[in-house]
């Protein structure tokens, strides 16, 4: 019941962040091309500025982090199944006209990019964390430049790869800066987490209660191996037995 709780939490920011923006900065060479980036300053040939992306991206994060490689894939299928079934959870709305517009394609990466990053970052924290994040991100911005690509159908023009991979490469920096403070969050979470809430001790195991069977096993002998029932020997005969059955040195002969 609490693991389909988060599901459903985690589906939910997905589908939220889908109307909320950041403000991630950027310092390109050139001209930006990222769309709807507001230049602040400019030197020679750089510019720095913010952008505005979608916040749908920290939800993959969350998935694949928090919830695991098979419930982070089962939320952003879900979140994928409420947009194509009419709720207005992607960008531009919802519905399964919404299989024709470009952003399709990298939606349908989600899940794969959510069990990516829960694959590479495992139980580890910080370093694991950050290039969990960079594997799934760049998963994301491969998918949507090969279906912007697609969408002019010039598969063999050098040109149109290189124009649709330029602001996902202007917009890796910003990305960047909040891979850092995604991880060393979640660092800092996880070592709360274990201090607040420390793991049980292992439970010793509890001795098996005594039954039928295993009091007559114990009665058959004692620790030393001889039956309990059989009488003992007369002291004489039984230091004569411990003398024989002790071992002797062999004795050299005399030169």
């Amino acid at each position: 019941m609490l693991k389909l709780l988060r599901i459903l939490l985690v589906t939910s920011l997905t589908a939220l962040g889908a109307f909320v923006v950041l403000p991630l900065p950027f310092l390109v060479a050139g001209v930006p091309a990222l769309p709807g980036a507001a230049e602040a300053l400019s030197w020679k040939s750089l510019s720095v500025g913010l952008f505005y992306p979608s916040a749908q991206l920290l939800g993959v994060w969350i998935a694949g982090c928090w919830l695991g490689p098979r419930a982070g894939v089962t939320s952003m299928l879900l979140y994928l199944a409420l947009g194509v079934f009419g709720l207005p959870v992607f960008i531009d709305g919802g519905g399964l006209h919404y299989g024709q517009h470009g952003a399709m394609l990298p939606l349908l990466a989600f899940p794969v990019a959510a069990g990516l990053i829960s694959r590479v970052r495992g139980a580890g924290t910080g370093r694991r964390t950050f290039w969990a994040l960079l594997a799934g991100t760049l998963l994301i911005s491969t998918v949507a430049v090969v279906s912007n690509v697609a969408g002019t159908g010039l598969w063999l023009d050098g040109r149109q790869w290189l124009a649709f991979a330029k602001p996902q490469f202007q917009a890796l920096g910003g990305w960047l800066a909040m891979m850092v403070l995604f991880s060393v969050a979640g660092s800092v979470i996880h070592r709360a987490y274990q201090v607040w809430a420390p793991p049980a001790p292992p439970e010793e195991p509890q001795p098996e209660p005594e039954t039928e069977e295993t009091a007559d096993l114990s009665q058959l002998a004692l620790p030393s191996g001889r039956p309990q029932n059989q009488r003992s020997l007369p002291p004489a005969i039984a230091e004569s037995a411990k003398r024989l059955a002790a071992p002797t040195k062999p004795q050299l002969p005399d030169r």
